[in-house]
């Protein structure tokens, strides 16, 4: 519940602040870390501020977790190369 609670507070200050919302994404996968929409949704942010490698491994984890959450797979084909 804690880990949703700061994914709910990152989503909330996410579009005026996504380095604070970072923050408030790696208290969430350090309180519950076998939650893949928590490390998602740190993907996302991550690819939002530009940090690539952040974003990669944030979303790898999420398919280990679920191997079939096919926007990780999306966001990790988004940042091919980069």
């Amino acid at each position: 519940m804690l880990g949703t609670a700061y994914m709910n507070e990152a989503l909330r200050v996410g579009g005026k602040d996504p380095a604070m919302a970072i923050q408030y994404l790696e208290k969430a996968v350090a309180s519950d870390p076998a939650n893949p929409e928590l490390w998602y949704n740190l993907g996302g942010a991550s690819y939002t501020v530009q940090d690539y490698k952040r974003a990669r491994e944030a979303w790898n984890q999420t398919l280990l977790l679920k191997p079939d959450h096919a926007q990780a797979r999306q966001g990790l084909s988004a940042i091919e190369g980069k």
